[in-house]
């Protein structure tokens, strides 16, 4: 996860950078931060950096001109995440009218940035993403924010969506290395979840929106009560 850092000042982007690689070594993420001195300098190396998720953008020095590189970067880039930090919540309604992602409180980054990547995260993972798959059903490309769970039967896995279900034959571990970046988590050797549809963990068991319960083996449920914790609280 690329994250771009802007701040005029060396303390505040080192404070910025900190906060953002504690975030990713608490969540396990690979975080990669790629910091900037100014807001100038931001824009004129966007084109370098096209995967860049979120881009926090401290414009409490230099208000116009960060609002401004704010507003150039979001017409660039609508998808791209801009997180303006301001000293100042009034400069929140000029962020909004260059349709900044989100606002954070100079003074309060130790309480907000990890629940502001949290969220964003959370947003990104499985949705809006797809991925091919070779089911039996015919080649299809799905997106992963469909996939409540996927449930090891024979030799094959079977995809467990709210309309339907689709067959693969692919081993569960090659698609647990493939799709845990999005927030699917094993909880059994038959079973890989997507962690959005769980409500909650207890007594061994693992409730789902859809209504269905899966069982936690006594031996992982620890584990899987810590990811999932992790996982919604960040």
């Amino acid at each position: 996860m690329k994250i771009a850092i802007c701040a005029e000042k060396e303390a505040d982007r080192t404070q910025i950078r900190d906060l953002v690689m504690e975030y990713g070594i608490t969540a396990s993420i690979p975080v990669e931060p790629i910091v900037f001195m100014s807001a100038g300098q931001l824009c004129e190396r966007m084109e370098e950096w096209k995967n860049i998720s979120v881009v926090f953008l401290d414009i409490s020095g230099e208000r116009e001109i960060g609002l401004s590189a704010a507003g150039r970067i979001k017409k660039m880039y609508p998808q791209l995440h801009v997180i303006l930090i301001t000293a100042c919540l009034n400069d929140a309604l000029e962020g909004y009218k260059v349709k900044a992602s989100g606002f954070l409180l100079k003074n309060d980054l130790h309480n907000t940035i990890k629940n502001c990547l949290h969220e964003l995260l959370a947003e990104e993972k499985g949705h809006g993403i797809k991925l091919h798959f070779s089911f039996v059903e015919g080649e299809i490309e799905l997106e992963l924010s469909r996939i409540i769970y996927i449930e090891t039967e024979g030799h094959r896995n079977v995809f467990h969506l709210a309309e339907t279900q689709y067959h693969l034959y692919k081993k569960l571990d090659a698609l647990e290395e493939e799709l845990k970046a999005y927030g699917f988590m094993r909880i059994h050797r038959s079973f890989l979840v997507n962690l959005w549809y769980v409500e909650r963990i207890n007594s061994y068991m693992l409730d789902l929106s859809n209504g269905e319960e899966l069982t936690v083996p006594k031996a992982r449920y620890a584990y899987v009560k810590q990811e999932f914790a992790r996982y919604k609280n960040v």
